[in-house]
């Protein structure tokens, strides 16, 4: 498998949509991270600009054949992002709907992007919880929301709204599965006691 251009991507197969944002509470096989994300572009007296698109990590079996560190979902999001948009000029409003949430690292990095580019706002909406019980990944997602970024869990409208946005679903209606606003509830309750929320 060749490793996704540093461009995104338009639109993801169905079939991998709908395996890697099943908002499953366990996801041991679920491995990658996938980050349908849209960018709103405000520059002084223009009208508003859309981008829109899907980054995945780099799978870490192509380490052997690209000597760097795989790149995480959100890493290439932000070189991307830097390389292709950012501007002085303007206020960015991102949106990210994420297969996983971000791990401390990433985290760790997206809180310093932002830090260093007061432009930027992000809202990020994650189908599961990465590593929920451990403790540096729960400081990773205080970090971001002590960041001023908008933290959430996909609900089943986000799902909707990814499969008509981002799948090459060919026309078909979404089908919601079974247990997906009871799994969202679970992991939503999950996220208000990480955060201290209420």
């Amino acid at each position: 498998m060749e490793p996704w251009s540093s461009k995104p991507k338009d639109r993801l197969h169905p079939n991998t949509y709908m395996f890697n944002f099943h908002n499953l509470l366990l996801a041991p096989v679920q491995n990658n991270t996938y980050i349908c994300f849209q960018v709103e572009e405000r520059k002084y007296n223009s009208p508003k600009a859309y981008y829109w698109g899907v980054f995945r990590n780099q799978p870490s079996h192509l380490h052997q054949v690209y000597p760097e560190e795989p790149l995480h979902a959100e890493q290439r999001f932000l070189s991307w992002f830097y390389d292709t948009l950012l501007s002085p000029h303007g206020d960015y409003f991102v949106t990210w709907y994420m297969s996983w949430s971000p791990c401390f690292e990433c985290a760790e990095e997206v809180v310093s992007f932002l830090g260093e580019h007061e432009n930027v706002s992000l809202r990020m909406s994650a189908s599961r919880l990465y590593k929920r019980d451990d403790q540096d990944q729960q400081e990773g997602l205080r970090l971001l929301d002590q960041a001023g970024v908008e933290v959430a869990m996909m609900s089943p409208e986000d799902f909707k709204y990814c499969w008509d946005n981002y799948v090459d679903n060919r026309g078909r209606s979404f089908t919601y599965w079974k247990g997906i606003r009871g799994n969202y509830y679970a992991q939503d309750h999950t996220l208000d006691k990480i955060l201290c929320r209420g």
